[in-house]
């Protein structure tokens, strides 16, 4: 797939992983990239989804969900497609990235999931075809919050009424803090900043491996477009799609050391 005006400037990035690294894309632990000395291999990488979906799904089967089919945003190489693929009875798989999908393919199971190269922008599937969808550490490295947005009404209108979704989603405020200020001016600061690093980022993907591969282009290639969500904002939008009893829940994920947080919504 060419580039398009209308795409996501971060597709040109992922594309980039699908590539050259698409396991260290998906999952950047420090020292798992091809260029270090222990670098993913395929059967740590998918084993380490085990326990970190048990926890997702056991979240979602509590908040509700129904098992037909799922849409997952951003598949990536597939890492949490193979688990997917053993609690829903159809996975629709979803990614900008042809190297990425064609991992997919290779270690998912053909008879249960279904790969769509996109734009970046929307799910190929018919209104009201799926009963969930998925997604975990995606929305974060879209360019803005807007595109995100536009995805959640590509759920809406690719879901069934009664359908749920489970999105991971990092917001860049703590919703019952007194004083947000701090909080919308450190975004906004992170946010300039990284627009700047990641528009010479991309320049520099864009020059092709004599760049990448140098010292300084291999390192600066390695840096990730990272956003979040204003916590009010979006669920006023979620509101505004249409979805209802809009929860969220917020967990630790020890391969990454961090806190995730995941968006519920359902479709009436």
């Amino acid at each position: 797939m060419t580039e398009s005006r209308n795409e996501p400037k971060s597709n040109v990035e992922w594309r980039h992983w699908g590539e050259h690294d698409p396991l260290y894309g998906v999952m950047s632990v420090l020292g798992k990239s091809r260029t270090n000395k222990s670098p993913w291999t395929e059967d740590d990488f998918y084993a380490s989804a085990t326990s970190e979906f048990a926890v997702n799904f056991r979240n979602w089967e509590r908040y509700g969900v129904v098992r037909d089919a799922v849409v997952e945003i951003g598949c990536g190489a597939g890492r949490m497609t193979r688990c997917l693929q053993t609690v829903f009875d159809a996975v629709e798989a979803c990614d900008v990235s042809e190297g990425m999908l064609e991992l997919v393919r290779k270690n998912c199971d053909p008879l249960k999931v279904r790969t769509h190269q996109t734009s970046g922008r929307e799910i190929p599937l018919p209104d009201c075809s799926v009963t969930a969808a998925y997604s975990t550490i995606v929305f974060q490295h879209f360019d803005s919050p807007e595109v995100g947005y536009g995805y959640f009404e590509e759920i809406f209108r690719s879901m069934k009424p009664g359908g749920t979704f489970m999105i991971n989603l990092p917001w860049h405020q703590y919703p019952n803090a007194p004083i947000q200020f701090p909080y919308r001016l450190a975004n906004s600061v992170a946010r300039g900043y990284e627009t700047v690093v990641n528009a010479f980022k991309r320049a520099l993907l864009r020059m092709g491996p004599t760049v990448t591969r140098t010292r300084i282009g291999n390192r600066l290639s390695e840096l990730m477009a990272a956003t979040s969500y204003d916590f009010q904002a979006t669920i006023r939008r979620l509101e505004a799609i249409g979805f209802i009893d809009i929860e969220v829940a917020v967990y630790y994920v020890p391969i990454e050391g961090r806190h995730h947080p995941f968006f519920f919504g359902r479709k009436p």
